[in-house]
């Protein structure tokens, strides 16, 4: 599968896991999400559930669940109490 992608795309991740990138198609590159981050911003005025700090995987879940979403997939979303399903889909 690597050398068939090769092929097309530049930057195969070869360090961490494939889930830690993400395909720019404008660039035909694999990037990390972590280059996604943005700055986390308290705010006094939000409730507490309803904080999100931007980490990767928050990144990489509310890119994914849009892009599904957008195109008219329905989404379940599964994990842990306290990782901010609730708040990603909202």
């Amino acid at each position: 599968m690597k050398g068939k992608i090769l092929k097309i795309l530049t930057g195969f991740p070869f360090d961490g896991e494939v889930f830690d990138y993400y395909l720019n198609f404008e660039k035909k590159e694999f990037r990390p999400w972590t280059e996604l981050i943005t700055e986390f911003k308290f705010s006094l005025d939000i409730p507490f559930f309803n904080i999100l700090v931007p980490t990767a995987d928050t990144v990489k879940f509310n890119n994914l669940l849009g892009k599904l979403l957008k195109n008219g997939k329905n989404v379940l979303l599964s994990g842990e109490t306290g990782t901010g399903k609730s708040v990603i889909i909202q």
